[in-house]
Order: C-alpha cells, then sequence, then structure tokens
C-alpha cells in the first residue's frame, strides 16, 4: 500500500527531506521523489482537504488505474515436462553425466546410494 498521505504530511509540516521520508515510511527514495513530483504537478498542498483518504489520493495522483487482466496459463503435460527434465539430467556436465561417462554408476546406480557423496 502506497503512503501518499505520510509523505505528503512529513514533507509539509514537517519539512523533512526526501531522504528521511524515505526512511520513515520504510520506501525508496525514489518513491518519494515520483509522489512529491506528482502532487506539485497535481497542485496539492497541507493539509489535505476534508475527507481526503490513502485512496482518493492515489486516483488523484495516479488516476483511475484498471489491474492488469492476466489469462490463464496452461500447464504444460506432466510426461513431456518428465522426459525433458530426463533428457537434461544425463547432460555431459551434469554429476549423473560425469559418472555414467566414466563408468562409476550405471543406470541401476542411480537412486540406490551408489552416487551420494558426490556434490
Amino acid at each position: 500500500m502506497r503512503k501518499l498521505n505520510e509523505v505528503l504530511r512529513l514533507r509539509f509540516e514537517l519539512g523533512l527531506g526526501q531522504r528521511a521520508i524515505a526512511r520513515a515510511c520504510s520506501i525508496s527514495q525514489g518513491a518519494v521523489h515520483n509522489y512529491l513530483k506528482k502532487a506539485a504537478a497535481a497542485g496539492f498542498g497541507w493539509p489535505l482537504p476534508e475527507g481526503w483518504d490513502e485512496k482518493r489520493i492515489e486516483e488523484a495522483l495516479f488516476g483511475n488505474r484498471r489491474p492488469i487482466e492476466r489469462r490463464p496459463r496452461a500447464l504444460p503435460g506432466l510426461p513431456a515436462l518428465r522426459e525433458q527434465l530426463q533428457k537434461r539430467a544425463v547432460g555431459p556436465r551434469t554429476k549423473l553425466g560425469l559418472l555414467t561417462r566414466t563408468g562409476v554408476a550405471g543406470p541401476a546406480a542411480i537412486g540406490s546410494g551408489a552416487t551420494q557423496g558426490w556434490g
């Protein structure tokens, strides 16, 4: 949640600088700068008009923004994913690939404890 009301109060009522406001509100100095720049462009002063809450300040500074609509993503097929992972697991530079290339562990030794200790 944005801390617009607090940023404006600290700036105009207490006269704090941007770094001090950022520390007091636990937000970045860049965010403070952007809030104050937008407030100056909108002609905001202090104290705010009666009945102005965070939501109304945000609408005045940033407009009525709609949330981004996200399309649901299809999950990959599990058999195809398993096949891809198995192909990658026996690459030439993986532990399993090194073991099978050198003959230390064959497919039967995988998971039997023979490859433990490599890591």
